[in-house]
């Protein structure tokens, strides 16, 4: 007689996930790929306790935590979805709730979207304080490095205690934690949303009548595509500048909203939309097109609709992109800035867009004109869903395997 069927590795993985951000379509995308080699359960971060600063309001999301942790010392392995803003306000209450969570696993891998760098006191913006801005870059500075040796003082703990490995998305952050840093177990993989199927059915099908804000543009209008929440780092001043310099046939869409952690109250407008809508004065009203924010399956529709999806970020420390994963997925003509991170995934999967430097509009006009990088239709890309589930589970397996003989987490 044959003997039993090993139980399902239960995974537990600790994220953001009925929310409009990118971190909860990641984990979205994820999980179904997951589910079909193992048991996977969601705990859902709720931004709406977290991410208040009523102090009855956040000590619920303190207790919020805690019920988390308790329900991670019951599985096989934990995963966090890392990325500091989900998880709180200040670099203290960020800590502390990231090291209970970490504290209840028995097996442990961190997904790290953003890789803090630990630096010293930056003096040089203590000695700018006159030029503009000058103060907000020296909070900003301090909080970073609070974050980054909190973050690494809870990671050398976690790697004593317990069977632990951390994900990055590119080879640079993990040689950084593996030879800097000395951390045993890291692995690297881009972001991954679509298979490989799905792009090719997408791809196919995608119309621009799915958009009836599309439906008055001829038919020869060129589409120019930006993706994600309006921010300052997306660059999208430099985008509409350079579209002064295009042809009148070609569009700027912005798809994507103000992400509501920045709306303050009885402000009539969040300032950075407020620069963007004053940037398409000058006859640009009706090329330039706020299309708001789609869910999921609509976000990659749209791409698949653009002729050029346009990244032109700044260099912030970015170290993932959802918007470029997807667009590289769907093999869309991708033109991207030069930061440290797209230039990363340009070596990981090289000939598939098209780069120009952080903040020049000219020159991203040329390379919107210019034929450009894009693989034939079917072209399969060195990193896809497949690859990063089998690294999921994989790595998870091991850990898991490796705490089996140690006794559950008090």
């Amino acid at each position: 007689m044959r003997g039993e069927e090993a139980p399902r590795l239960r995974l537990a993985m600790v994220s953001t996930f009925d929310e409009l951000c990118g971190i909860a379509s990641y984990t979205r995308a994820l999980v179904p790929l997951l589910q079909a080699s193992m048991e996977v359960e969601v705990l859902d971060l709720d931004q709406g306790l977290l991410l208040n600063t009523h102090p009855r309001i956040s000590a619920l999301g303190d207790r919020h935590i805690r019920d988390i942790a308790a329900r991670l010392r019951e599985a096989d392995a934990v995963n966090i979805q890392l990325e500091f803003g989900t998880l709180g306000l200040t670099p203290p209450q960020i800590l502390r709730r990231l090291g209970w969570m970490m504290e209840a696993a028995r097996a442990l891998t961190l997904t790290l979207h953003r890789v803090p760098e630990p630096e010293g006191t930056p003096w040089g913006a203590i000695l700018a304080g006159g030029a503009p801005g000058a103060f907000g870059r020296f909070v900003a500075a301090v909080h970073e490095a609070r974050l980054a040796r909190g973050l690494h003082r809870l990671m050398r703990q976690a790697e004593r205690r317990r069977p632990f490995g951390l994900i990055v998305h590119g080879a640079r952050e993990a040689r950084l934690l593996r030879d800097l840093h000395g951390y045993r177990t890291v692995e690297h993989h881009p972001l991954a949303f679509l298979p490989q199927d799905a792009a090719r059915a997408l791809r196919q099908s995608a119309s621009r009548a799915d958009f009836p804000q599309l439906a008055a543009l001829p038919p020869d209008a060129v589409l120019v595509g930006i993706f994600g929440f309006l921010s300052p780092y997306k660059g999208i001043e430099t985008a509409i500048e350079a579209l002064r310099l295009l042809p009148p046939t070609h569009h700027l869409l912005l798809f994507g909203n103000v992400h509501s952690q920045r709306y303050r109250p009885h402000q009539p407008i969040d300032p950075y939309l407020k620069r963007l809508v004053e940037a398409c004065g000058g006859g640009l009203f009706h090329r330039v097109h706020f299309m708001g924010s789609p869910p999921d399956a609509a976000f990659a529709r749209a791409m698949a609709v653009c002729d050029v999806v346009a990244l032109p970020y700044l260099e912030v420390g970015q170290t993932s992109s959802g918007a470029i994963a997807i667009a590289l997925e769907l093999g869309c003509r991708v033109v991207a800035s030069r930061t440290r991170n797209f230039l990363q995934l340009d070596r990981a999967m090289p000939g598939r867009m098209a780069l120009f430097d952080v903040g020049n509009p000219v020159e991203l006009a040329q390379r919107i004109l210019a034929p450009g990088p894009r693989p034939a239709d079917g072209a399969a890309l060195p990193f896809g869903t497949a690859s990063n589930t089998a690294l999921y589970c994989t790595l998870h397996r091991r850990l898991a395997a490796g705490a089996s003989a140690q006794p559950r987490v008090a």
